[in-house]
């Protein structure tokens, strides 16, 4: 067993950093030369603390099957047969995961052949790190059991930590206990997406994209060198390219606009910026936005009238919309929190500020606005109340509401359905 320290320094996001790794693993394997002389590396990709990346030499390929049983003190026997991820037939590649952090863990590796004959095992008794996270319980408690069939065994993914912990994910068990911490450069998990069976695409930083393979290993990164992704993204149909939600770090205003990111590539492009789409909403809010500002300088001086605009102390509580230096805060006034793509070039965006759901197409050349559904009041007087769409039954508008998706309809008559978290 080789253990793997992790720098915490050091990002793992990086495909020279992984070229590296990926060297000094082929090194190892060269030393291995058969499944009894199996090579088990703690977390080597520095991605999921408590993994074990696994190789097993099989010259004759008799192995026909792994399985690997771990037990902790606190948790139940789970078993697991992970799939072989290596590109080479005369070996045996996987990643482990699913060690209780901070516990004594048995672990049993099982080799079998094609005919369910065992070849061979593993058992070791493993130490997991802990979890990193500050003010996190290693189990949650159950407050309520359904009382429904019984779970299937695997993991919940934990998504959308607090900020100081936006770096750290969890996987839990069906107990709610931790078994599985995924690290990032700093951005919360809120979304992946699976280009296929072996390939999942996650947010890393707020400029950073990363494709983790089977093994648990960041294999492509792809950085926006302009914008922020936030909050969610969506590939298209072919799996490869994604439509995301950003920011343009170079605007005064924040989450509103979508970058096309071609992941053959690595090539991305702002394609869509909702100030150009809806001008004459945003300007009035933009005014408004500055007007604040004004007022929020004209009391300072009103309550301290020694003072002179040299004198203002920005870090007063009576700001808001300018930051402690005096500038105006970047203006959050459509917000965005999701999106859907069908058709390659149609795109629903669910929009917090509005209460609104945006359906747009053509999206690749003269983006075009099909429909808003949202309350009324929020769109009076914008010349965009003809984009909103009349509810044939008591439907409501929806609340700051949080993500949105196509969903086909049973029956081919043309219509689909859209689902919310409001």
């Amino acid at each position: 067993m080789t253990n793997q320290v992790q720098n915490l320094d050091l990002s793992y996001y990086d495909e020279e950093v992984q070229a590296s790794i990926s060297d000094q693993i082929k090194s190892l394997q060269n030393k291995h030369k058969s499944y009894e002389d199996g090579l088990f590396i703690m977390n080597p990709f520095g991605t999921f603390t408590q993994s074990i990346y696994t190789y097993l030499p099989d010259p004759d390929q008799d192995i026909g099957k792994v399985t690997y049983s771990i037990e902790s003190e606190s948790s139940d026997v789970l078993t697991f047969e992970p799939v072989n991820y290596s590109q080479d037939p005369s070996a045996y590649e996987f990643t482990m995961i699913g060690l209780v952090p901070n516990e004594a863990n048995q672990l049993t590796v099982n080799l079998y052949d094609a005919d369910d004959n065992k070849l061979t095992d593993y058992q070791f008794q493993i130490s997991a790190p802990d979890i990193q996270a500050t003010d996190y319980e290693n189990k949650m408690e159950v407050l309520y059991d359904s009382g429904r069939d019984e779970l299937t065994d695997g993991f919940y993914a934990s998504m959308g930590s607090d900020q100081d912990n936006a770096k750290f994910s969890y996987l839990y068990d069906n107990n709610g206990l931790v078994r599985s911490e995924l690290i990032s450069d700093g951005a919360r998990l809120e979304n992946y997406q699976f280009l296929d069976k072996q390939h999942l695409l996650v947010r890393v930083s707020n400029g950073k994209l990363a494709v983790l393979n089977g093994l648990g290993q960041p294999v492509r990164i792809y950085e926006l060198p302009n914008h922020s992704v936030h909050h969610d993204f969506i590939v298209n149909e072919k799996k490869d390219a994604a439509f995301l939600l950003t920011t343009n770090d170079q605007t005064d205003t924040i989450e509103d606009t979508i970058t096309y990111l071609d992941l053959r590539t690595g090539e991305s492009q702002e394609l869509i910026d909702l100030k150009e789409i809806f001008p004459n909403y945003f300007q009035p809010v933009m005014a408004t936005h500055q007007n604040r500002a004004q007022n929020e300088i004209a009391n300072y001086l009103a309550a301290h009238p020694d003072q002179n605009y040299s004198d203002i102390d920005y870090t007063d509580d009576g700001f808001n919309v300018l930051d402690e230096e005096g500038n105006l805060t970047n203006l959050d006034w459509i917000h965005i929190n999701a999106i859907d793509v069908i058709n390659g070039d149609e795109l629903i965006l669910s929009s917090r500020e509005t209460s609104s759901l945006i359906k747009l197409s053509n999206v690749f050349d003269q983006v075009t606005v099909d429909y808003i559904i949202g309350p009324e009041a929020v769109w009076a007087g914008t010349g965009y109340e003809y984009y909103l769409l009349t509810p044939d039954s008591d439907f409501k508008p929806t609340g700051g509401q949080h993500s949105v998706r196509f969903q086909s309809n049973a029956i081919n008559d043309g219509f689909y359905n859209l689902t919310l978290f409001d």
